[in-house]
């Protein structure tokens, strides 16, 4: 199930068929075909019953584990950091993870390339979360709240969905509350073309995000023992979606 075909080379630079090391080694674009590849048909076995939850994501780990295999982790360029962040992110290696999106992140930054820079620090506070690195997570997301309204849209479904659920119940739950608070506020004010077909979804998708958001703030109050900020905030997320 889990055989795939492991060919290609390293961007911008021919293996050396005579050259052991280089044999078999694939490129951060082939690398993501191939997992793209390998998670497409283990989605299928999961959608026809083939294969549980637990077993589908146990497979796609280990898929993600023997593609990296045959990556030159040791020699990418800074500008294809974010390609192999994807790969180690799903083979669950947080802490390879973690060092290869501060690569990106820097290089985002440098290259003043705003959506890959949005993108992979939330990439990076999971990784930093997953690591139990919540403070430092928490100054990831920070890091990218005042970017610009047409910059935004990712930073809510990459809060409440990958860095929160690593992040929660190490003794930052109201830290974590107060973040995904204003990673709404970012929802809120997103920009998109409504005429186009991501822009419409992201329109129609945004009252369901942010209701299970703030349903998200009002749990972790609840956990850290904050009953009156708890309901505070409730009511704040009924206000808003009233405006919904």
């Amino acid at each position: 199930m889990l055989g795939l075909a492991l060919f290609g080379c390293k961007t911008g630079v021919a293996p050396d068929p005579n050259d052991p090391a280089e044999a078999g080694v694939m490129g951060p674009d082939v690398l993501q075909q191939n997992l793209k590849g390998a998670n497409e048909a283990l989605y299928q076995r999961l959608l026809a019953g083939e294969i549980d939850e637990q077993t589908y994501k146990k497979y796609i780990e280990q898929a993600a584990e023997d593609i990296l295999e045959k990556s030159p982790i040791d020699r990418l360029s800074p500008t294809e950091a974010w390609k192999y962040v994807e790969v180690l992110r799903t083979a669950g290696r947080w802490r390879d993870t973690a060092q290869l999106a501060r690569v990106a992140v820097d290089f985002a930054k440098k290259s003043k390339n705003t959506d890959r820079w949005v993108n992979d620090s939330l990439r990076l506070a999971q990784a930093e979360a997953m690591l139990g690195n919540v403070d430092t997570a928490i100054k990831d997301v920070e890091a990218i709240l005042g970017v610009g309204d047409t910059d935004a849209a990712p930073i809510l479904l990459g809060v409440y969905l990958e860095v929160v659920p690593a992040a929660r119940g190490k003794g930052r739950d109201a830290e974590l509350a107060a973040l995904t608070e204003k990673a709404i506020a970012c929802q809120m004010r997103t920009k998109v073309n409504e005429n186009s077909e991501a822009g419409a979804n992201f329109i129609k998708a945004r009252p369901t995000h942010v209701s299970r958001a703030w349903g998200l703030v009002v749990d972790l109050l609840n956990s850290a023992g904050r009953r009156q900020e708890a309901l505070a905030a409730a009511e704040r997320g009924r206000q808003m979606m009233r405006s919904l």
